[in-house]
């Protein structure tokens, strides 16, 4: 599974694995159409966030960021504050990590 890949790319610190599962959330994205489930969707997208920003650790130069950052908030689309509180709130934290370490990356 995507998630199972990123567990993994993480534990071992590979960016192989996480380069997999940055494709297998890709992927998920394709079956999970927003329009039919539109907060599957919005799941998938804060999974593929949490794999680039993984894989930004191990590749820096700020474009997983730039990617994990969008996922962010396209997921943000759909998990609202007052529809969907707390994803809403784990969805800011991860794009607020995201955005500190792309400040960080940029001013080095």
């Amino acid at each position: 599974s995507a998630s199972g890949l990123l567990k993994i790319g993480e534990r071992e610190s590979d960016p192989k694995r996480l380069n997999e599962a940055v494709a297998a959330m890709r992927a998920t994205l394709d079956k999970r159409p927003r329009d039919k489930v539109p907060l599957d969707w919005a799941s998938s997208q804060n999974n593929l966030g949490l794999a680039l920003y993984a894989l930004s650790e191990r590749e820096p130069g700020g474009e997983h960021l730039a990617q994990a950052e969008a996922a962010y908030r396209l997921a943000l689309e759909e998990y609202t504050r007052q529809k969907t509180p707390v994803e809403w709130a784990m969805v800011q934290n991860n794009l607020g990590n995201t955005l500190v370490t792309l400040g960080i990356q940029l001013n080095d």
